[in-house]
């Protein structure tokens, strides 16, 4: 009996460490899932990238079209104030 009660000391002291390691890796990955599930983890993934980069491009594309729209009003504005301007000043 008493060797017994020796063996399953050593087996449990043999276990240990092992139940250690184990206890760490699970005590990381629910902090790892608390952390994704908080949502104040990483941004997304390389596709939550890649969909973000193409939003932007699309904006950009839209942008720089209405830019040259607001350039091209602009431009004829200056050129009909010039042309009343001239008018302006040779009738006076």
């Amino acid at each position: 009996m008493t060797d017994q009660m020796t063996d399953g000391r050593q087996a449990g002291t043999d276990r240990r460490p092992r139940v250690q390691q184990l206890e760490a890796h699970l005590s990381r990955q629910l902090g790892d899932r608390a952390w994704r599930e908080s949502g104040l983890g990483a941004a997304a993934g390389i596709a939550g990238l890649q969909g973000i980069n193409t939003n932007l491009e699309q904006q950009n594309v839209e942008l720089k079209r209405r830019l040259e729209e607001i350039q091209e009003e602009l431009d004829a504005a200056r050129a009909a104030n010039r042309d009343l301007t001239r008018v302006l000043n040779q009738r006076g």
